[in-house]
Parts: C-alpha cells; structure tokens; sequence
C-alpha cells in the first residue's frame, strides 16, 4: 500500500506573529522580495519594512495583480532575480499566495506565505490556481514543495471583512465530505497516492472545528477580540483544511465551483461561498441521510454561507445550470466521486440543494 502526505515545513500561528517575520527570513538569507496586492501592501507593508536592518536584512516590496496570471508571475520572477534576493514572501489573499507560489516554484527558492484573509484554504499547500487575463481558471499548477514556512498572524486576519472569514468556512466544510468521497473511491490526490489515514483524521477534525468554534469565533470577530474559538477556526480553515484537501483529496465540490467560476453570471461569488453550496449540491448527489444534511444546513445558516440561488445572487436558468454542470463533469475532480456523474446528475442536485436551503432557512431554530 502506498500513501502520501503533503504539509508545509512550519506552519506558525499567532497574534501578533507578522512581527516575527523578519527572524524567520534570515533563517534562509538576508534579501527577499515581500509580493503582494497594492492593498495589502499599503496596510502591512510598512510594519513589515520596521523590521529590515542595513546590511543585515533587506525586504523588497513588489506589487503583483489581483490575477494569477502567467504574465504576472513572469515579472513578480524577473523583480526577484533584479533585486538579487534569496527568499520569497506571499503576502494578502489567495491569488497573491498564488503568484508568489508559482514564482517562486520558477526560482526554486524559499517560500514563505502570510495570508491576510481567512478566505480559503490555500496557504499551505503546493497548488497554484492560474488565470489568463479575463481572470478564468486555464490551469491548476502543482508546485514542487509546499511552503517553507506558512505565517499566519490571526489580529490581522480579524482586519479583513466578515463575509470572507466565512467563506473560509464555505471552503473548509467541503474538506471532510470530499475527503469521504476520495477515500471511497480510492483516488489519487494532490499528494500522489489515495488517502492516508493521516489526512482522512484531519479533515474529520477540520469539520469538527467548524461545527465546535464556528459560531463563537463570528461572535468574538465582530467584538473585535482574538479568542481560543477564533484561533482554532482559523487552525480549521487554513491548516486542516488545506492539508486536508491535498493529501485527502478534492470531488464535487470543487467541480461544481470550477462549474460557477467558469460563469460571468457567478463573478461576484468568493471561492469558499460557491465551495460551500458545491457541498451541499454534492450531499445531494450521495443522497446523503438526512441528518447529515440537516447537520449542514444548520451549520450553514448558523455562520451565514449562502445555501439558495437567491442568497447567491443567482437566477437558476437552466442554460446556466447546464453551463455549469458542464464544465463541472469535465473536470478531473469530478471523477474522484464514487460513482459516475452526469451532466443532469449535476443539475437535478444543484435545484435539489436550493430547495433543501430554502426549507432549512424558513425552519425555525
């Protein structure tokens, strides 16, 4: 029997910890390029540079697009190469991560990554999702090496909107379902081998963090205060989850977001929102026992994710849907699913899913 397991080298967790950044890059050289959105580089750019010494420790910050382009990568890596650095530094939200990512698997330098949002999974792991310039999906690139190091400074993460920390949760939900699904059907995940044991664990705890801390990391957000709930949701959605999904593998979920991502009708959409409805849709698909979708649903609607086309902002045309369930039953994830599905498959769940959220928001608690 053979397994796999990818994870990043160090995976630090904290508030407070972007001010540590500085030691951990001089554990591999004395020059790195910080890459990151104009954004994130106004907000963090500055608290980051407090911590260059002359002579000692030189940060370069360099913009990169809002798009994972290949273009985008080609002069976040001639910058790096100018500059003469020796470390690469992700800084902000997942298409940044990305670009870094990407550049830096070019360079085959060390990587170091601090998300500034908890809005999805990617931080820790070896995938780089690539767009051409109209912002589709054309590649998904897997990278050589996960990170060296994966920073994640959780008072800044309390910085960032709440409808992204849920998303991150949309995102992290599906793990433990496709995880199941990949284990059954005994495929190959990003690691390069089925399921181990270790993988299928953590995203059983990852789904069992959502439900134990979910609610009460919303309320210390909104009080503005990093708690023990708040700090183990983000453990759930960027460490188990992301683990999880490469080493345990990803199914129809995540072929029915790559469905909705593919539709300008779903632009608007953050990744872990369309993740979190591709769940409930892939439930659908199984058949899943009823008490594991009420499970869901109330779950869902505790922590605010979006589980009808109304709340996504989507009118149902069925050209749409079948747009969707077309892209989403071409993509290699689909078939990691236990059994095969169709194109009608795809749309009679994804009506079925609204229908389920509909009844589920009109139930009283």
């Amino acid at each position: 029997m053979t397994i796999a397991f990818r994870a990043p080298g160090e995976y630090l967790q904290s508030s407070g910890a972007i001010d540590r950044l500085g030691q951990i890059v001089l554990r591999f050289g004395n020059r790195a390029v910080l890459a990151g959105t104009e954004g994130s580089l106004k907000r963090y750019g500055g608290r980051i540079q407090e911590q260059c010494r002359p002579g000692e420790l030189e940060i370069r910050p360099v913009t990169v697009g809002r798009e994972t382009t290949q273009r985008e990568i080609d002069r976040l890596t001639e910058a790096f190469r100018e500059a003469r650095s020796e470390v690469m530094i992700g800084l902000g939200g997942g298409k940044a991560l990305d670009t870094s990512r990407a550049a830096a698997d070019v360079l085959g330098c060390p990587l170091i990554m601090v998300p500034t949002v908890a809005s999805n999974d990617a931080p820790c792991s070896a995938l780089a999702v690539i767009h051409d310039e109209d912002g589709s999906v054309i590649e998904l690139r897997k990278t050589r090496r996960n990170p060296d190091v994966v920073l994640v400074d959780t008072a800044v993460l309390m910085d960032a909107p709440a409808r992204l920390l849920i998303a991150g949760m949309g995102d992290a939900l599906a793990t433990w379902f496709e995880v199941s699904a990949c284990r059954k059907s005994e495929a190959e995940t990003l690691a390069g081998a089925p399921a181990s044991e270790i993988a299928v664990c953590l995203a059983q705890l990852c789904y069992e963090c959502l439900k134990k801390y979910a609610v009460g990391a919303l309320h210390a957000y909104e009080a503005g205060i990093v708690n023990d709930d708040f700090e183990k949701l983000v453990q759930a959605t960027i460490y188990l989850s992301g683990v999880g999904f490469e080493s345990g593998g990803v199914a129809g979920a995540h072929a029915i977001n790559d469905g909705f991502s593919a539709c300008p009708e779903a632009a608007h959409l953050y990744h872990g929102e369309i993740v979190g409805f591709g769940t409930l849709a892939m439930l659908m698909l199984q058949n899943e026992q009823e008490g594991v979708v009420d499970e869901v649903t109330s779950f869902m609607k505790a922590v605010g994710l979006p589980m009808t086309f109304e709340q996504l902002n989507i009118i149902p045309e069925e050209a749409l849907l079948l747009r969707v369930a077309k892209v989403a039953c071409t993509q290699s994830v689909m078939k990691n699913m236990p059994f095969p599905v169709t194109e009608h498959d795809v749309v009679r769940a994804l009506l079925k899913a609204d229908i389920v959220g509909r009844k589920a928001l009109t139930d009283e608690d």
